[in-house]
């Protein structure tokens, strides 16, 4: 079994691009920017504070605290937004149940603290989760370092024999430098290029699958 899955929610347990392009467009309207500003790659690979940033300096109006009150706009909208329902991508529910079974798991995410529990809590798959490592609490691969401590508070985790699952460049990157090994869900080619594996979702995947796509035979011994 892998010592510990780390995995990113968005994208991989539920496709939230939609939600968030939306709310991000609502929030600089509201400031009298136009939402065509919004830089949906940015969006989908960085996070909602670089978008805001660079929709901004694409239109000559950066400012550091106007670029905070409409990220702060954008993510409380798209909260809003989850609280009117969520949809799970397939196969979610039942991999979550897998994973909890067989391994720790920690949410590691580019989303917020606030949103990562109301997504886990109106899901129902908090319980299913041991610890969450969020953007607002820690940077980069800050995120998936911080998710390994609180783990280890428990009992040893090796990071060597750590699975993150993640959908953006980003996530991917930032796992690799805290030494996971890492498998791509939902990605293109030349996004996935730097993970151990790809994957086109997690719909039947199961703990065997998911060690051997990440290697782990290979990694300290057979166990």
């Amino acid at each position: 079994m892998p010592d510990a899955v780390l995995l990113e929610w968005e994208g991989v347990l539920a496709d939230t691009r939609t939600r968030r392009r939306a709310a991000l467009r609502r929030a600089l309207s509201a400031e009298g920017v136009a939402p065509d500003a919004a830089d949906d790659d940015a969006l989908d690979d960085q996070g909602v504070r670089d978008a805001t940033a660079a929709a901004l300096h694409s239109c000559g109006l950066y400012d550091e605290t106007l670029a905070d009150l409409i990220a702060r706009r954008a993510e409380q909208g798209f909260a809003d937004g989850l609280a009117q329902g969520i949809v799970l991508a397939g196969g979610a529910s039942a991999f979550m149940a897998r994973l909890q079974l067989g391994s720790r798991v920690a949410v590691v995410t580019r989303a917020g603290h606030e949103e990562t529990s109301l997504f886990l809590r109106l899901s129902g798959l908090d319980g299913a989760v041991s610890t969450i490592s969020t953007a607002d609490r820690a940077g980069g691969e800050g995120r998936h370092r911080r998710a390994l401590a609180q783990l280890r508070a428990v009992r040893p985790v090796d990071a060597q024999r750590t699975v993150s699952l993640q959908s953006r460049a980003e996530g991917i990157a930032c796992a690799r430098a805290a030494g996971c090994r890492v498998v791509a869900i939902g990605t293109s080619a030349d996004v996935a290029m730097d993970a151990d594996a790809t994957a086109s979702s997690v719909e039947g995947m199961t703990i065997a699958r998911l060690r051997a796509l990440a290697g782990l035979a290979a990694v300290g011994g057979t166990r």
